[in-house]
């Protein structure tokens, strides 16, 4: 018998029973039908239907019913009969099919978080026919044990705006989220820097998707996940301009949302440690006031660029803004202003930008200022020595 449903051979089953094709299971608990769907056996399964049409629901030892195992294994015109079979069931046929649709396994997996997650939602839906309508239970959106929804799955992987589109209208209640708490916006702003790191450039195919989850439901813009990062933040993170762009022209708020988990950054602060000034100009041109912004640590935006190893790019963009000044004296909650933190780091060429206008007796709570915390740390030449004494006369000789 397995063999004959391995091969799809219907006519070696014929002159088995309806209970045999019942009892018989293979030790992980496949039914004929689990193994007619495994392999493919279109004719098979046809076959062992006609005389079995129960086996629809039997689960095997992972939980698995035979539509499960077709969607697994992509078998198109087998799904389509398996629902076809549920729908014509003796009886009741609505109710064979709601529980065929709502049945999890062991992973907490319907039949649509397979068809989501083998790119199979269109041939699921278009089975399902005139069954599927908004207002009908029929199908569980809700997330299986490793918190994905289908809609995330089908959102991480699919292609097809259309059948977003049909999962957008036909998602009621709203489910959208993933594991770490992770919302299928998330997932888009992913997968677009997945995208970039495979073929050197952000895919264009994905604003669709942004653009369609972000006029969907607005909220998901500043929804953080378990680590309190929003779509922007991690938008900003990648260096993913258009998705920065999108994001803020629906929702500005979002620049102004800290992430709860990490030093309470926004996305600008995430931008500026990362160097990107394209981000930073762009989070700057929608929201111009966010520069304000300082995270848990009370660091602004040039104490993190101030911080950074290698990249001066940042304090340089930094200093061409009209209030450069309004951040040099800042201090965090170590007490340290970003000329402390350009001190530490051994910055001269940065230092000396903003020198002129900072507060050269600013101390920290080490009771240092930004000038005694950089003479030790570099070798400062005669001109430089100079420089110091010409923009620090007052506090050396007096104002005369």
């Amino acid at each position: 018998m397995y063999t004959a449903a391995m091969k799809d051979e219907p006519g070696a089953l014929s002159r088995y029973s309806a209970d045999e094709f019942a009892l018989q299971v293979t030790p992980n608990g496949n039914t004929l039908l689990h193994v007619a769907a495994e392999f493919g056996s279109y004719d098979c399964a046809l076959a062992i239907l006609s005389k079995c049409p129960s086996l629809l629901r039997c689960a095997n030892t992972d939980g698995d019913t035979p539509i499960h195992v077709a969607l697994a294994q992509e078998r198109y015109g087998l799904v389509r009969s398996l629902i076809d079979c549920a729908k014509s069931a003796q009886g009741d046929g609505a109710a064979a099919m709601r529980e065929m649709l709502m049945a999890r396994n062991h992973d907490g997996d319907t039949p649509l978080h397979l068809a989501a997650r083998h790119l199979m939602v269109w041939t699921f839906f278009d089975a399902i026919g005139t069954l599927l309508k908004k207002e009908d239970p029929w199908l569980d959106h809700g997330p299986n044990k490793a918190g994905e929804t289908p809609l995330y799955l089908y959102v991480e992987r699919g292609y097809s705006i259309e059948m977003l589109s049909q999962m957008l209208e036909t998602c009621t209640p709203p489910e959208y989220g993933g594991p770490s708490g992770r919302t299928a916006l998330h997932a888009v702003v992913i997968r677009r820097k997945r995208s970039s790191e495979n073929s050197g450039t952000y895919s264009t195919d994905l604003d669709e998707f942004l653009d369609k989850l972000i006029v969907w439901k607005k909220d998901l813009i500043k929804e953080p996940d378990t680590n309190g990062s929003t779509p922007l933040h991690y938008a900003a993170n990648y260096g993913d301009v258009k998705a920065v762009q999108k994001l803020l022209d629906k929702d500005k708020s979002g620049a102004y949302v800290t992430a709860n988990k990490d030093e309470g950054n926004t996305a600008l602060h995430m931008a500026t440690a990362k160097g990107d000034t394209k981000v930073m100009e762009e989070i700057l041109s929608k929201c111009p006031d966010c520069w304000e912004m300082v995270n848990r640590k009370g660091r602004n935006i040039l104490h993190i660029a101030a911080d950074l190893e290698r990249d001066e790019a940042t304090t340089k963009y930094i200093s061409e803004q009209p209030w450069k000044y309004r951040l040099v004296d800042r201090k965090d909650h170590e007490g340290n202003t970003p000329m402390h933190v350009l001190a530490q780091k051994g910055k001269q060429k940065s230092f000396f930008l903003f020198y002129s206008a900072a507060d050269r007796t600013a101390l920290n709570n080490e009771g240092l200022t930004p000038y005694e915390i950089l003479l030790p740390k570099v070798r400062i030449s005669r001109h430089s020595v100079v420089k110091i004494l010409l923009l620090s006369k007052e506090y050396f000789f007096g104002s005369k």
